[in-house]
């Protein structure tokens, strides 16, 4: 009877199959059948029962991603989905780190490219580049940003001063006087800023100084001939 008894509880173990070791922090191991997350705790399924185990009691879990009958259909959901989303996440993390890793290598690549083998230049140009890379995955996106980056590509200081320069010349266009000379040279360079704060600039000095020519015939035909176009305006005049 003794031996059949035993017989009987070897076989009992030997059907226990268990998915994931537990390990506390007070050094003890628990073997549990499958694990995961649920409000703030290590779900699990100790002899056929549902139990919670704080995460901060938990030092690591060691998965052998091994499925189990004594799940509830309900236990198997949130464990698949648990498992789905922490996949995801590391996939997630895994193409971050290869996209970073990737873009090092760019840089590295263009740095080593220009400067050849002095390497202090290469090396000042990777930590240039580098920096200049952070700062602009900081700044807004926005058309600006696309443009620069579109027009620069991976030389990321260019993309970066290109951003400074035509956000301050967007701000500066902004407070211009809404007149035919700004919408002219919006409609001619968009949302080039530089060029629009630029044309606006060059097209009042030349307004000015049509103004202060004398009426004649020629100044008549220039303008009759030019409009609005007050460069082409004065350069008529002048020749």
């Amino acid at each position: 009877m003794k031996k059949f008894a035993f017989i009987v509880m070897l076989h009992f173990i030997a059907t226990l199959t268990y998915a994931d070791t537990i390990v506390l922090k007070n050094g003890k191991k628990l073997d549990v059948e499958g694990t995961w997350e649920k409000d703030g705790k290590i779900m699990c399924v100790m002899y056929g029962s549902v139990v919670g185990i704080p995460k901060e009691d938990v030092l690591r879990v060691i998965h052998t991603e091994e499925n189990n009958d004594n799940f509830t259909p309900q236990n198997k959901i949130e464990y698949k989905s648990y498992k789905k989303k922490k996949y995801t996440t590391q996939s997630s993390s895994r193409k971050t780190v290869l996209s970073r890793k990737g873009e090092r290598e760019t840089i590295e690549s263009n740095c080593e490219r220009k400067w050849g083998t002095n390497y202090r230049m290469v090396r000042y140009c990777i930590e240039k580049q580098t920096s200049a890379k952070s700062a602009v995955s900081y700044s807004p996106s926005n058309v600006i940003k696309s443009n620069c980056e579109r027009k620069w590509g991976t030389d990321y200081r260019m993309v970066k001063y290109c951003i400074e320069k035509q956000t301050n010349a967007k701000s500066a266009v902004s407070y211009s006087p809404g007149n035919e000379i700004k919408s002219r040279c919006e409609r001619k360079w968009g949302t080039d800023y530089r060029m629009v704060k630029y044309c606006i600039e060059k097209q009042t000095n030349a307004k000015s100084a049509v103004l202060n020519y004398p009426s004649t015939i020629i100044k008549s035909r220039c303008e009759r001939k030019w409009g609005t176009d007050y460069r082409m305006v004065k350069y008529c005049i002048e020749k």
